[in-house]
């Protein structure tokens, strides 16, 4: 990933196994904070899903 790509994380996260998204383009990228180099690429769509079922307590976290 070679553009210059901003990282955003909870400001409750402490320092380390935090999660980190980013946006490009049509794009959502999530990594853990501690493994920069794995990178998770999701559609906007399937982001908008994941944090839908999140709030409607569908996953455990």
């Amino acid at each position: 990933m070679s553009e210059s790509i901003i990282w955003q994380r909870s400001s409750h996260c402490a320092d380390n196994a935090c999660l980190e998204i980013a946006l490009r383009d049509d794009e959502v990228l999530i990594r853990n904070n501690s493994r920069p180099e794995q990178v998770v690429i999701a559609t906007r769509e399937e982001w908008e899903a994941l944090v839908a079922g999140v709030d409607a307590g569908d996953f455990r976290v």
